[in-house]
């Protein structure tokens, strides 16, 4: 049996301002385990799931790529959070100023 005690890695988080819009990506990979799923929070705001670019969480890697309307000025922070099938969790933010 399996023992996975490791969470997963989040990669290349980015976001850009194109208007009122903020275009976030990022990587999810686990060397061990499934991505179970990845979430959302948009200055400090409920999580939402993102679904990865397949629309299924069938791997150990996955790249998502969001488009979420924000105001045109200010400062935006985005975090994500990406859990395994063990239940390992990892999170990060970003910045966009």
């Amino acid at each position: 049996f399996l023992i996975d005690n490791s969470p997963p890695q989040i990669m290349g988080l980015a976001a850009v301002r194109a208007g009122s819009r903020l275009q976030v990506r990022w990587t999810a990979a686990d060397a061990t385990s499934l991505i179970q799923k990845a979430e959302y929070s948009l200055n400090g705001g409920d999580w939402r799931l993102a679904l990865p670019k397949g629309a299924i969480s069938d791997s150990r890697k996955h790249d998502y790529e969001l488009q979420l309307d924000v105001a045109p000025v200010g400062e935006q922070t985005i975090a994500v959070r990406v859990t395994d099938d063990y239940d390992n969790q990892a999170a990060a933010q970003f910045v966009v100023r």
